[in-house]
């Protein structure tokens, strides 16, 4: 069976989970299918989410005013810290988009006794594209401006190797990518 993004079925399961809580670090583009991820890591590993975006809209709603990148990823941190501290394993729902930002989780992770394990969805420019103008007229989740999508798009830092990431692209069969989760071992 193959997986394709843009339908996002994927049966997953635990790495090598062992009594360690680990910090799942999603790591991809807007629209590469990180979010619909994230519902599978959930249903089917029984995770703990902690969203940038569900945070970033529950506060400017709850304050009436628009967060900073610095007050909503304090929050993140925090509830991140929350769940490993108690042995919760956490899957975190943003771009992890740069190797700085994404050595800080792997830090904070390693610092509360838990692991980490930075999984990047690699998704073609050319769906990544469909799916931002669909959402754009669907307008069902948030839309950056076609300005803010294509700074992020360049900004963007993919994995680098000695990140060791569990790259998952859109031709990869389930059973591959179950592979790589179950003999991941960062």
């Amino acid at each position: 069976m193959t997986l394709h993004l843009l339908n996002f079925v994927l049966p997953l399961y635990p790495h090598t989970m062992g009594t360690k809580p680990t910090l799942y670090i999603l790591s991809g583009r807007p629209f590469s299918g990180k979010t619909k991820l994230t519902q599978i890591l959930i249903e089917e590993l029984g995770l703990t989410l902690v969203s940038y975006d569900q945070i970033w809209i529950a506060k400017n709603n709850e304050l009436d005013r628009w967060l900073s990148w610095d007050e909503v990823t304090k929050i993140a941190h925090k509830d991140i810290s929350r769940l490993l501290s108690s042995g919760s394993s956490v899957v975190y729902d943003s771009l992890g988009d740069t190797v700085w930002y994404r050595q800080q989780l792997i830090d904070l992770a390693e610092s509360l006794g838990a692991t980490s394990c930075i999984l990047f969805i690699d998704t073609p420019e050319k769906i990544r594209r469909e799916r931002f103008l669909y959402s754009k007229s669907a307008q069902d989740r948030y839309t950056p401006t076609t300005k803010e999508f294509n700074a992020t798009e360049k900004e963007f830092e993919p994995p680098r190797r000695d990140e060791n990431p569990i790259t998952i692209r859109t031709a990869d069969t389930t059973e591959s990518i179950i592979n790589q989760i179950r003999t991941y071992e960062g």
